[in-house]
């Protein structure tokens, strides 16, 4: 005999169905801004204090689910293709520097109540209480000479160690495709 009645085994059998789905890492990472308002406050400028915040780098913040499902070359190409899909030439105009910062999604945590402090308060912007779930950055310096030339720095993290990095060198129109 079962402990449940037919009418919440069935229950119990679609709740555990959503779980097992939820669970399944597709073959894309999804990706989410952590506040999509401090990020647009953050490449623009907008309300911010320019005494607290540089005008001349930034930092953009995003959680990454089913990153690391993917083979490292694969999830950094998911990385910069959705780099490139995200922003436009006219965003990286003003700036010498770009960084754009990936966690892994945890239970219980607000990433955002820390996200603010941490582009006015650290040099890169690292959520310094969440280092542990640090996915990946790519980082952007603007080069000099003639032409817009940027050293773009790619690092996946694994467990908390670096699983690849790779630096290059890239035009914008490299890096964004409008």
């Amino acid at each position: 005999m079962l402990p449940f009645s037919g009418q919440c085994y069935s229950l119990w059998c679609v709740v555990m169905a959503v779980i097992l789905v939820g669970c399944s890492s597709p073959s894309t990472p999804q990706i989410t801004p952590i506040d999509s308002e401090l990020n647009h406050r953050l490449l623009t400028g907008e309300g911010l204090d320019t005494r607290l915040f540089s005008t001349s780098q930034t930092v953009q913040y995003y959680e990454v689910a089913h990153l690391d499902a993917l083979a490292p070359e694969a999830a950094q190409t998911a990385l910069d293709r959705f780099i490139r899909r995200q922003y436009r030439r006219a965003d990286l105009t003003r700036l010498r520097e770009f960084t754009v910062l990936f966690y892994h999604p945890t239970f219980l945590v607000d990433y955002r109540a820390e996200a603010y402090e941490a582009a006015r308060d650290t040099e890169v912007g690292f959520l310094t209480e969440h280092h542990d779930a640090l996915a990946a950055q790519v980082r952007l310096v603007e080069l000099p000479g003639p032409g817009q030339r940027w050293r773009r720095s790619r690092v996946l993290y694994h467990a908390q160690a670096v699983q690849r990095s790779v630096t290059d060198t890239v035009h914008t129109d490299q890096l964004l495709h409008r």
